[in-house]
């Protein structure tokens, strides 16, 4: 559904006339919230799935951690 109005504010956006330049805008942002709100169904995910292989809930530290290893990152 986000994918249609997307597609229809860019539209609008490249009609011209009024607000034009507020409809691109808008679907810039709507894209922008889609493509965060996936990122963090993964990173749940990954908090769930740690949580059921070890029995608890990880530390915030336990998370620094297993993100900084899904990032490929040594620090």
């Amino acid at each position: 559904m986000s994918d249609d109005l997307v597609k229809r504010l860019h539209e609008r956006d490249a009609a011209g006339g009024d607000y034009c330049t507020e409809w691109g805008e808008a679907a810039d942002r709507i894209e922008k919230l889609v493509a965060g709100t996936k990122d963090d169904a993964r990173w749940l995910a990954a908090y769930h799935k740690w949580c059921e292989m070890n029995g608890c809930a990880p530390s915030s530290s336990d998370l620094i951690a297993a993100r900084k290893a899904l990032e490929g990152k040594d620090d």
